[in-house]
């Protein structure tokens, strides 16, 4: 078995979080809050300390972690640098798991890895290999643990919204040796649900005011 530790959404909080021991340790996005390189920099570094815990460490980026849309070839050296796999449209084989990974999402304010809905977002699902076992990505597929808050203004209570990606959960649902699908922005939704032989991972360690307060979430397969 391979103990998988799933993290994300540390927005500069890494040194709060809590890592227990594993053999694979990802984190999916939003590693840092403005993405500049100072923080990048900084987040990158305190990964790094766990990589003497770990066979792998593997990062995929956020909406805020700009440095990555801005300057690939910085971000790609820094991770390079401090022995961290870096997942971008790209696949890697890790204690021979076939890992794959994205960190676009559908579009949200002015952030980083923003696409729209549809066509866009589609080819970029559409690159996934069938082959692969463990995926990660930023954004969740619609319908999984993809709630976010909202005020319904009918009733005057608050309920919840699904802001998943569509595309993304259809590509998903058509990947039949998938095992793992570990993601995270969405922070009010922290948590694992098993879908037929695919287990979910919404791994944001932050809550909706960016304090930390949710565990990493260990898979083994």
């Amino acid at each position: 078995m391979t103990r998988i530790v799933c993290i994300s959404d540390t927005h500069c909080q890494l040194n709060k979080v809590l890592i227990p021991d594993g053999d694979i340790l990802v984190h999916t996005g939003d590693l840092t809050y403005r993405g500049t390189i100072q923080e990048t920099s900084k987040e990158l570094f305190e990964l790094s300390k766990h990589r003497d815990r770990f066979k792998a460490i593997v990062l995929v980026e956020g909406n805020h972690d700009f440095l990555g849309e801005r300057d690939p070839h910085t971000m790609d050296q820094m991770c390079k640098d401090n022995g961290i796999t870096l997942l971008r449209d790209s696949g890697t084989i890790i204690e021979g798991l076939s890992l794959y990974g994205s960190p676009y999402q559908p579009e949200f304010c002015n952030w980083s890895f923003n696409l729209p809905r549809g066509q866009a977002l589609k080819e970029k699902w559409d690159l996934i290999p069938e082959e692969t076992q463990v995926l990660l990505t930023h954004s969740p597929p619609m319908s999984i643990l993809d709630c976010v808050e909202k005020f319904d203004t009918r009733t005057g209570t608050m309920g919840v919204d699904h802001v998943g990606c569509a595309d993304l959960y259809n590509r998903v649902t058509s990947l039949k040796q998938l095992k793992v699908h570990v993601f995270g922005h969405l922070h009010f939704n922290h948590g694992t649900v098993k879908i037929k032989d695919t287990t979910f991972v919404n791994a944001s360690n932050v809550n909706e005011q960016y304090q930390v307060v949710n565990s990493p979430i260990i898979v083994s397969i």
